[in-house]
């Protein structure tokens, strides 16, 4: 059998065939003929426990670092607000380097990495640059620039759980995913993507993973990584805003409660932000039909009065 053109197939890449080839199970697994190509290769294969170990333990972090986050908001949401907003651009900037390193510095990172040496090599990914990967969306430019964006984040990410997150966790990943930019082994079970067994590795099923039940785990493992990066950097940049504040101490949360209650908006300001520009900082998004009538209705509504 002769390779596909652009193939160079290293000695040591082994080809692994997924358990379906349809059209949605390639997005949890790459297909015989992508893996002729070192960059959509598997480093390996991967055991059920340590598939399971490494799918428990980023779901146990985000959890429990969500728990806290909620926790502080709860006690120390107004100390956390004063404090950002009283920063200079420069100086929540400075914070950000030291507490996430992390971070990319600029927004559209996925744009600015494509056209990089690294972007067109295999395996030549650091832990820092996956972790960019796994949020594309997330820079040091976004989060100095406007208070509000931190707000937003803490805020979503701790009153919305984890499951509530992932269409759009996944949809960040699907550029990466497509450019063969993760290291990442092989395994032909699936990860379970709600409920109360969320995280759980279970064997592949045909209608579950079709209907977006569960995933498989080479791509789970990326968007079950990403939310605990996530939620454990939010976790980092509350501790260092709360640097030297005696949390023995009663606090209040009243402010906090009234920037919720009125929605986010970028400093200076007047309209709160558009979720679709921002979704990254707003609610995850819901399928819910009651929802979109109002919305139809309400514009509808809005276009019958400049009538």
């Amino acid at each position: 059998m002769s390779l596909p053109h652009f193939a160079h197939v290293p000695s040591d890449i082994a080809i692994f065939t997924p358990p379906c080839k349809c059209v949605v199970c390639q997005h949890s697994f790459y297909q015989p003929t992508q893996q002729f190509n070192p960059v959509f290769s598997y480093r390996g294969r991967i055991s059920d426990a340590d598939a399971q170990r490494i799918a428990a333990q980023y779901v146990q972090n985000a959890r429990q670092d969500r728990e806290y986050l909620s926790q502080q908001l709860a006690s120390h949401a107004d100390v956390i607000l004063n404090r950002w907003k009283k920063k200079s651009m420069d100086k929540r900037g400075a914070l950000l380097v030291n507490t996430i390193p992390e971070l990319y510095g600029q927004q559209w990172f996925p744009a600015r990495y494509t056209y990089t040496p690294e972007a067109r090599k295999w395996k030549s990914r650091d832990k820092t640059r996956r972790s960019q990967l796994l949020l594309p969306w997330l820079s040091l430019e976004v989060l100095k620039t406007s208070p509000a964006v931190l707000f937003s984040l803490l805020h979503n990410r701790t009153l919305y759980a984890p499951q509530d997150w992932v269409p759009y966790d996944t949809r960040q990943l699907n550029f990466g995913w497509a450019c063969g930019y993760f290291d990442n082994d092989y395994l032909s079970k699936c990860v379970i993507m709600y409920g109360p067994r969320y995280g759980e590795l279970t064997d592949w099923q045909e209608d579950h993973i079709h209907r977006a039940d569960m995933i498989g785990f080479p791509r789970a493992r990326l968007i079950l990584g990403a939310q605990a990066f996530l939620m454990g950097a939010l976790r980092k940049i509350v501790d260092s805003i709360l640097q030297g504040v005696d949390l023995n101490k009663p606090a209040t949360s009243e402010k906090w409660r009234s920037v919720v209650s009125l929605g986010f908006k970028h400093f200076g300001a007047n309209e709160i932000w558009p979720t679709y520009t921002n979704q990254a900082f707003s609610a995850p998004p819901n399928f819910d039909i009651n929802n979109l009538l109002s919305i139809a209705q309400t514009r509808l509504d809005d276009a019958s009065d400049h009538l």
